[in-house]
């Protein structure tokens, strides 16, 4: 019975949806920087939905186009979605915790880019 329940354990980890698991950063650009082509065509794309752990930056930027604003935190994450009266209230430099849910990665001219659907910026 001890060996069922500690099978059924891990099978529930294999089968837990991606943004339970996250990821960070730091992994990511890594595993750009080691991987093919081939290899980081198909790991790029299943990272989409995942849940980018919480970690710190520094805003780069806030923009906005047709109503809906984007906040650039560290030249290489782009954080969309984000609510009106939270991207006027960021400045450049500042410091903030965000997290969010991958929408796409992309390896531009070397540099590690990520796309996420906000999901939270705490200054």
């Amino acid at each position: 019975m001890k060996n069922f329940v500690i099978l059924v354990c891990f099978l529930m980890v294999l089968a837990a949806p991606l943004t339970a698991l996250g990821v960070d950063y730091e992994t990511i650009r890594d595993n750009m920087k080691n991987m093919t082509d081939l290899q980081w065509d198909q790991y790029s794309e299943s990272l989409k939905g995942y849940q980018i752990d919480g970690d710190y930056g520094l805003i780069s930027n806030v923009k906005e186009k047709n109503g809906k604003y984007r906040v650039e935190i560290d030249q290489y994450i782009y954080l969309w979605n984000v609510p009106k009266d939270k991207a006027y209230s960021l400045r450049k430099s500042q410091e903030v915790y965000y997290y969010g849910t991958i929408h796409s990665v992309n390896n531009i001219f070397g540099r590690c880019v990520i796309n996420l659907i906000y999901g939270g910026i705490i200054p």
